[in-house]
């Protein structure tokens, strides 16, 4: 569970950007939420109906906060308040995703994690996969994931050498932070075998939540999500970019209870630790081919 929304102390209003649409280009957006996020402000595309931040930080300057050895423990304007706290919530989650994935035939091969975190996915993914090797900014991160992997790659999908291709490709909790969506699928195709398969998975925009707690939705983590998907364009984009067979994954999400507790200012005591909540419709999944 990320931290709360809020201004950001470390924005620079002169340094922000104003894109245009990240999914159809357009330069006509709607402006909502603007004021719970300042300097940032929450946009909706006027064309296709997409949500996005704009303005946003420049990417640059985001890359250099996902490298900051504190980015998945820390008090800030982005991070995560305790990144290993959700160790469990996250491994539950993991490990269901894992045995979808194996239920449907696409374990066996060689894996590419874009994103792995601590490598929560990738600890449950052993055993079920040839070769596991993945992607990571924080050089904090890599050294404890690494420990689940053949190989973690410092950065993002260009970080992964020339000329490895992989059966399947997934990126959990990654697209939302992607300042170009459709260079980003493009790339990560190329690093597919024909035949393979790409899994992403993302917050859902359509979530009951969302709807239900407006600008304190969690997921609308500011500065770092910049895209905000719900499955028709999802399943749109991953279509757009060349993918064939695009489907809903199911993705139930467990979360902590002590820190979904905290985030409606509750502090549960020692012993919940460990405790996990299954919240439905938090997030959705979307599996396609190359």
């Amino acid at each position: 569970m990320h931290r709360a929304s809020g201004s950001d102390p470390r924005a620079s209003d002169g340094k922000l950007e104003t894109p245009g649409c990240p999914l159809c280009g357009c330069a006509l957006a709607k402006r909502f939420f603007e004021a719970e996020f300042h300097p940032y402000a929450l946009a909706r595309c006027q064309s296709c109906a997409f949500h996005f931040l704009s303005p946003r930080a420049p990417r640059s300057e985001m890359a250099e906060r996902y490298r900051e050895a504190d980015y998945y423990g820390r008090d800030g304007s982005s991070g995560y308040d305790d990144y290993q706290g959700q160790a469990t919530a996250l491994g539950r989650t993991f490990a269901r995703m894992v045995s979808e994935l194996h239920r449907r035939g696409l374990t066996g091969g060689d894996l590419l994690e874009v994103g792995c975190g601590y490598g929560y996915f990738l600890e449950k993914a052993r055993g079920r996969f040839r070769r596991i090797e993945a992607t990571e900014f924080s050089l904090h991160a890599i050294d404890k994931a690494k420990r689940h992997a053949d190989a973690v790659f410092a950065g993002g999908i260009e970080s992964v050498p020339p000329g490895r291709q992989y059966d399947l490709l997934v990126a959990l909790q990654v697209l939302e932070h992607v300042y170009e969506p459709r260079l980003f699928l493009r790339e990560l195709r190329e690093r597919l075998r024909p035949g393979g398969h790409l899994l992403l998975g993302v917050p859902d925009m359509a979530s009951p939540w969302r709807i239900l707690l407006g600008p304190r939705w969690p997921s609308f983590k500011i500065p770092e999500h910049v895209l905000y998907f719900e499955k028709a364009s999802l399943h749109r984009l991953m279509r757009e970019e060349g993918f064939l067979d695009v489907v809903a994954m199911p993705y139930p999400h467990a979360f902590s209870l002590r820190l979904l507790a905290g985030k409606f200012g509750i502090e549960l005591p020692s012993r919940f630790d460990g405790r996990c909540l299954w919240v439905p419709r938090t997030t959705l999944a979307a599996i396609g081919k190359r």
